[in-house]
């Protein structure tokens, strides 16, 4: 097979570049050519009625003799673009491009984690920080602050959990940049008042087996709810089983049960949840959705329900897990 010209290599990176916007948020995303396999050569093959096979396309792509975006004929911005997205290390010798008028993280890899032109309204690419990243950075201006060492959770025979308040707290440093740097929506992950709490009338089966549990499923009810609230425009499976898991406060005002006297919260002993509850909570929000994929998942709930009989779960790990999960779907 002859060798690639010149004009064949600009053809794939100009390829390459109309692929990395998302066709809904036309927002720059990584890796989209990773989970489209051979499809997204052949799609290229017709676009451009290249003789080459997928193989030979994707095999050239690879190479490390495949020019750098910095050696096409492309605006700054739109090379800026290709070394995100396709997640290309940045060199020694690519540095000083990348990183003129311009804020520039990367990671142990040299990748290309976070980019913020020094001028406003001027291009800004990042990544959604979790708190279990450790990363290698390395910047011209001082962006975000150093993240502290984060420890592990570790089983502790007295309390279950050791350094559950000194992890949490360099857990909420992370949380607190994300809220100010990617503007995820804050609001409050339990409330306090009674009605917001969901009335055994309008659940069937599923809320009878809920009220039958420990007063303490109360807060945890009522963290759900305002949980929906908070999300309630998300196209996500997940989200959509928790609208499902709990009703609409309109719902309970109309509700028979209204005149009935109010629920009396019951507080969590020591801040502790029964983690045998929670997982019986999830277990029965997936148990409405039949999918292939989650059956994996489904299995392992129950396996952790039935070694999880005396197990407690801090209430501050269970506000984390949320405030992770929200994180990762921009909120």
């Amino acid at each position: 097979m002859r060798a690639f010209s010149p004009d064949e290599d600009y053809n794939m990176w100009k390829y390459l570049l109309s692929e990395v916007y998302h066709p809904i948020t036309k927002q720059v995303e990584r890796e989209r050519i990773r989970a489209r396999g051979l499809n997204f050569w052949e799609k290229f093959k017709n676009e451009y009625g290249s003789a080459r096979s997928a193989i030979s396309l994707r095999r050239r792509y690879s190479m490390a003799t495949f020019p750098t975006p910095f050696e096409m004929d492309f605006t700054h911005e739109d090379r800026i673009k290709l070394m995100y997205a396709y997640s290309i290390p940045v060199d020694e010798h690519l540095w000083p491009l990348v990183s003129i008028n311009a804020d520039v993280e990367l990671d142990e890899s040299k990748k290309i984690i976070r980019y913020k032109e020094r001028i406003e309204g001027g291009l800004e690419l990042y990544l959604v920080a979790r708190p279990n990243w450790v990363l290698q950075r390395r910047k011209t201006a001082a962006a975000m602050p150093s993240p502290l060492e984060i420890k592990k959770w570790k089983p502790d025979e007295t309390n279950h959990f050791h350094n559950v308040e000194e992890s949490y707290a360099n857990q909420n440093i992370n949380s607190e940049w994300m809220l100010q740097n990617h503007e995820i929506k804050a609001e409050p992950m339990f409330s306090s008042s009674a009605e917001s709490l969901p009335t055994s009338s309008l659940f069937g089966e599923s809320t009878s087996r809920m009220d039958r549990r420990e007063p303490s499923m109360a807060p945890m009810q009522d963290f759900f709810l305002s949980l929906r609230n908070v999300i309630v425009d998300s196209h996500s499976t997940m989200l959509n089983a928790v609208q499902e898991l709990v009703p609409n406060k309109e719902d309970i005002t109309d509700s028979p049960s209204k005149n009935q006297p109010e629920m009396k919260i019951f507080e969590t002993q020591n801040n502790q949840i029964s983690k045998k509850e929670y997982l019986e909570q999830l277990n029965d929000m997936l148990s409405n959705y039949q999918s292939t994929e989650l059956d994996e998942v489904k299995e392992k709930l129950k396996s952790a329900i039935k070694t999880s009989d005396k197990d407690e779960l801090p209430v501050k790990r269970v506000k984390l897990m949320m405030e992770t999960m929200l994180a990762m779907m921009g909120y």
